[in-house]
Order: C-alpha cells, then structure tokens, then sequence
C-alpha cells in the first residue's frame, strides 16, 4: 500500500526499503509483493542491524537539514548505545542514499547512555515555522511509564537536556509539550501534521489525538445499533439453538453479534493478515460488525471496561489529576500559540482523530501515527493504520477529505500491538536532487 501509493503520486520518484538481512527471506514467500519491489523506482537498503531497530524506523534517526540540504541526524538509542557510528542504521541509510550524515554535539556527551524511550525520533517532530516539537513528562496523576519512581514532574531525561541544549546552539527553537501519559512516550502518538489546499499561511492542519470524539463516535454507534427486544429475544434463543450446553453456559452473556466480533478480534487480524492481503470484501464484511476489539459496540459501551475507560481519558484518576483530556488541550494551546508566532496562522484547522488510551497505549489502532507525504494535488495524502472500526475510519476520510487530503488505510495490526503504529515503523524526507 505505501509503495503503491507513493509511486502513483510521486511518479519521478524513488523509495527506499531498508531491509535487514536476516529478512531477506521473507519476501520469498510473498510473490506478489517481490514483483512489486522489482522495479526501478524501488532501491531496496540491506542493513546490518537488530530486527526491532529495523522494525522502529523513527527510533533511532531524525531527518534534518545541513547547510539547507536534508540530513540524518544520529539519535542515541538504547537499542544502538553498544554500537560502532559506522555500524547503526543511520549511518548505513546516510550511505546507501548518498545523505549527509550529522553527528550532533551532544552524542559524544556522557549522557547518552540514558536508556530512556523518550531519546527517539518519534518523540522529535518538526511543525510549520521550523519549530521542533517533542514530549517530556509535564503532568504528574499518571503511571511513571518514562520517569525514574518517586520524581515529581515536570521531569524530562538527562539526554533531553543535553539534546536541547544542542539544538538551541545551533539556532532552532524547541517546544516541550506533554505525553505524560503515554507509556512508550513518544510525541508522534499524539500529534501529526498534513499539507491542506487552505491558502497560506494557514496551509496546514493540525491532526490530534481526541479521546472525547472516540467516545462520541462509539455511544452515538451504539445508540443506532442497538438491538430491540425482539431482537434480543431472538439472539438469545439463536443461542441456545446453535450452541452446546457447555459452550452455551461459558458464552451465556455473549450474542452471536459478540461472538462473530471475537472471530474477528485485533490479535486475530494479525494472523489474517501477516502473509495475505485482507480483500476489501472482508474490510468491508468486518466493518459491518461494528466490533471494537472483542465486542460488539453496543456491549461494549454497555461494559463495565467502557465507564473504566472513559474516566481514565476523560476525568482522571483523582479530582485533583488531569485527565488524558486535559492533558490534550493544553498541548493543543501551546501548538498554536506556536504557529501563531512562527508560521502567522492563529487559527490552524484541527482535526480531531478518534483516539483513546488504555495502559498508556491507543486501544483502536492509532490514527494520529500515519505516514504524510506529498501529492499530485499539492496538498498531502496521510497512510493511517486502519481500526476496523467504520465509524472510527470513515470519520476521518471526511474530515481530511474537507482539507483536501487524502487518507489511505492499512493493515497495520501487527505494529498495534506491540505498541507502535505506521509512523513508527517508517521515516520519511522530502529529498530532491
């Protein structure tokens, strides 16, 4: 989907796959997409280097720009700390895609051996006006997912400090915004940016994570589909008939609406869609549901999980703590107090994607975390991991269609659950010759 994508947009350009080598033999066995990748616009990178740092393509390197051309700027990740400059991912990609390669100043500082998930290209992100735009913890209230027990907020790494420092010197202002809650911590969960056809300088929009329209989306959901008494009549008796006494009494409080959704649960969808493609007749068979996760939307809503769920993004753990909400808005005020000042546009569109959080972590796969990148229209097109949830996804295709932008949805639940989404897994510049 990204190369299909990409090609038909950018038909003078190229894209890279950095392909560790001890994954060589994985595309053997996908036909289809080894002829796909069997083209003269597709220059396939062979890496030497960990599996998971190939996997997490924003955690170990930034783009930049060095003397008004892009660069890679070198980050210091755990997964990497023990390894030679020559041998990390950035340096190979730098290589094989004739890049400027920037070490910056603060990696040769004894503070880089801090093994913190903030130290990652996802949570360092650059905004219209130039502003570079990360994540430290600022809101105490929430599990010390990425700070040391004990230490109040606000609190952010000693690499931070030490990054911050660097990129001031060198002329670029940094704004500090707030992912508290998050649990891997990174400000690209959260935040995203897409060229729109609104004339300058408000050229742009703003994608945010917005628990209050999951929550919206989901009851108003509920809401249409619920079911009559009648109809809850005829499930139940649906029930009886179709299923043995044993496995009746284990599903006593489930429909065949949430028994088809546990057909077609997140960690299922990995398996159904690791090696083959999911026909849009499927996509299309599985919205219908109205699943989220194992549930039909209207148990869910009705569940116990929901009302835990909707205090922990909407109220807070405590009458004193901020909520995940909270939390939001005020990064929202900082964003555009930002553009305002560096880009001229006080009022930039927002969109509010349909997100909310269990544990730190998206519940639904992350619309926020897509990849941008520019098109024939001279506006962008965003690649978001799909939810599978229609009113979640189609929301959005609206949303962004009203800006201009296209929206491409993938599989991508693979990423989801160990925690990343699409924009972890890829790093993307704009590089013309």
């Amino acid at each position: 989907e990204l190369l299909s994508e990409y090609l038909t947009d950018n038909p003078g350009g190229r894209f890279n796959l950095v392909l560790p080598r001890t994954h060589q033999s994985f595309l053997k066995d996908n036909a289809q997409l080894t002829q796909l990748l069997n083209n003269d616009a597709v220059n396939i990178i062979q890496v030497e280097t960990m599996p998971s740092v190939g996997r997490w393509m924003q955690d170990s390197f930034e783009f930049t720009s060095l003397d008004g051309k892009p660069a890679i700027y070198q980050l210091e990740h755990y997964r990497e700390e023990q390894g030679s400059l020559e041998d990390r991912l950035a340096c190979q990609i730098a290589k094989n895609c004739s890049l400027p390669y920037y070490i910056p100043p603060d990696m040769v500082d004894p503070y880089n051996s801090d093994s913190n998930s903030l130290n990652s290209g996802g949570n360092l992100e650059t905004m219209p006006g130039g502003t570079l735009y990360r994540g430290i913890i600022k809101s105490d209230g929430f599990p010390s997912f990425n700070k040391p027990e004990g230490v109040s907020a606000p609190y952010q790494s000693d690499y931070q400090r030490v990054q911050r420092k660097s990129l001031e010197a060198a002329g670029n202002k940094v704004l500090d915004l707030d992912t508290s809650f998050l649990s891997v911590g990174h400000i690209d969960e959260i935040i995203n940016i897409v060229k729109s056809n609104r004339p300058a300088p408000c050229d742009f929009a703003i994608i945010l994570a917005s628990p209050e329209k999951a929550f919206e989306l989901m009851e108003a959901t509920a809401q249409s589909t619920a079911p009559t008494q009648e109809e809850r009549e005829q499930e139940l008796t649906r029930s009886i008939q179709t299923k043995d006494s044993i496995s009746f009494l284990l599903q006593e409080n489930a429909s065949p609406r949430d028994l088809k959704c546990r057909d077609v649960a997140y960690y299922r969808l990995i398996e159904e869609g690791a090696s083959n493609r999911i026909s849009s007749e499927r996509v299309d068979e599985i919205y219908d549901l109205n699943c989220m996760d194992e549930q039909s939307i209207h148990s869910f809503v009705e569940s116990d999980e929901y009302q835990i769920l909707k205090n922990e993004n909407l109220e807070g753990h405590t009458a004193e703590d901020s909520s995940i909400s909270d939390v939001m808005q005020e990064n929202k005020d900082a964003l555009v107090a930002e553009l305002a000042d560096t880009t001229g546009c006080s009022s930039p569109p927002i969109v509010e994607a349909p997100v909310f959080f269990r544990g730190g972590i998206s519940y639904a796969p992350d619309l926020v975390n897509g990849v941008v990148h520019p098109n024939a229209e001279n506006t962008s097109n965003i690649i978001m991991p799909r939810t599978y949830f229609r009113p979640f996804d189609e929301y959005m295709k609206k949303e962004l269609s009203n800006l201009g932008v296209g929206a491409t949805f993938v599989h991508a639940m693979g990423y989801h659950k160990l925690d990343g989404q699409v924009h972890c897994g890829t790093n993307t510049a704009r590089v013309c010759k």
